[in-house]
């Protein structure tokens, strides 16, 4: 018997920047590995996958991009606005390429970058105007009503995604199964789908799910309730996997909270690779819980061949420290420097996460964080407060700034400084400006 074909996709990225971090779409490969072990057969077309060329460090790079015209809640934002990814063409092509799917699961992730989800839609039903189309992801979970105003797909998933679009697809297909015994647990399966890719270079992994802190600006809690760790081989044989399978050179972790459980966690997983001589270039994009570091985790860290660091420290403030659970005191942030240091890393491979355009965050607050910073010789990488529903931070945004709720568009990082006005607006550019001249000086 055929099993049903599917088609599964991740639609392009429209916003003012965007920058190839080893992105992959996680959540629809996993969904992808889950619905094959049931009886479907998956085919993927990813838009933002990007080819890795010579010119690449770390096979990171820029996306293929086209400036495109502002949604008109954006036109006053001084910003080209553009579509990054494969060109629309190429995606109709790709899309007649094929042959006609069972069902066809697009994915989103950013709340801001639901136009490309949109479009994506519109683009798969002028060609498969009677395949349903289920959509999932972070943007109809946290913004459930605008998704079903917004996106013409024939099924929007909310709560346990995974589940509800299989028993769609038996539904469809006449399969019965006993769905009390089915469970969609990531930690359980061996890894992503990325068979699905023609080629790979690099690959985005996670250990974990979830998170135990309860950060006031995040959603981590809200989207994955339970913080739940993969087993240690589990995570080996994934690594394994990567490098025989594709001779994988750079893997990222993606996970929200990877150094947390230290001694049964990651430091088996590290003196694993160290002992198995793996042989990859490591890296940390999500940002490491800072406090979890000591000597002996920062020797593990250089040995086994983690190359970017990206350490959480969102400011110097103690109030502010205090809406990000805890994670680091200064003390600890200088500790764990010094440590990092001493294990060999320089100051190329390590960065520090600081937050700017937090509401209620004073532009002295910034700047001393700046200072604190800036006194150890490490790179800062700005991360620009974007509102997200259902945190505390997007109440506080709605109560105390020119914030308005009524566009996801506007959960934006770029459009939520002009919230504060013109003039904070101007202030985040000088001082984003006023970060990177200081970068340079450290090079």
């Amino acid at each position: 018997m055929t099993k049903p074909n599917l088609l599964l996709i991740n639609p392009w990225i429209y916003d003012f920047a965007a920058y190839d971090f080893w992105i992959k779409p996680l959540g629809l490969l996993y969904v992808a590995r889950f619905l094959e072990q049931y009886g479907y057969e998956c085919e993927l077309i990813d838009c933002i996958h990007r080819p890795s060329t010579a010119k690449d460090k770390f096979h990171t790079g820029k996306f293929p991009a086209e400036i495109i015209e502002k949604p008109e809640v954006l036109k006053h934002i001084p910003r080209y606005y553009r579509r990054y990814g494969i060109s629309p063409q190429e995606f109709t092509e790709r899309l007649h390429s094929i042959e006609k799917p069972y069902a066809i699961l697009i994915t989103s992730i950013m709340t801001y970058w639901y136009l490309g989800l949109k479009d994506a839609v519109a683009a798969v039903k002028a060609i498969f105007p009677d395949v349903p189309i289920i959509v999932s992801g972070i943007y109809p979970r946290l913004c459930p009503e605008h998704a079903c105003k917004t996106i013409p797909a024939d099924h929007i998933l909310g709560v346990e995604p995974e589940i509800n679009c299989l028993k769609i697809l038996d539904a469809m297909s006449g399969m019965t199964r006993n769905y009390s015994e089915v469970e969609f647990d990531i930690c359980a399966l061996d890894h992503p789908a990325y068979h699905l890719y023609p080629s790979l270079t690099s690959a985005s992994m996670i250990t974990s799910v979830g998170c135990p802190l309860r950060c006031d600006y995040c959603a981590s809690h809200l989207l994955q309730s339970v913080f739940k760790q993969r087993p240690v081989d589990v995570v080996i044989n994934e690594i394994k996997y990567y490098k025989e399978t594709f001779n994988i050179k750079d893997i990222a972790f993606y996970d929200d909270a990877l150094l947390i459980n230290p001694e049964t966690h990651i430091k088996p997983i590290l003196r694993k690779i160290i002992d198995q001589r793996l042989s990859i270039n490591f890296h940390t994009p999500n940002g490491l819980h800072v406090r979890a570091i000591d000597d002996d985790m920062a020797s593990l860290l250089f040995e086994a061949g983690f190359k970017t660091l990206r350490l959480s420290f969102e400011s110097s403030n103690l109030e502010r420290q205090k809406d990000s659970s805890y994670k680091v005191t200064n003390d600890e942030f200088s500790r764990v420097i010094d440590a990092l240091k001493r294990a060999g890393f320089t100051k190329d491979e390590m960065g520090v996460y600081m937050m700017i355009g937090l509401p209620g965050q004073s532009l002295d607050e910034i700047t001393a964080s700046i200072e604190f910073i800036c006194s150890h010789t490490i790179p800062i990488r700005t991360v620009q407060y974007s509102p997200i529903p259902g945190t505390k931070y997007y109440d506080r945004a709605l109560r105390e700034c020119q914030f308005s709720d009524s566009d996801p568009l506007l959960h934006n990082k770029s459009a939520f400084p002009l919230a504060l006005n013109a003039q904070g607006y101007a202030a985040y550019q000088t001082l984003k400006e006023h970060i990177k001249t200081l970068n340079l000086l450290l090079k």
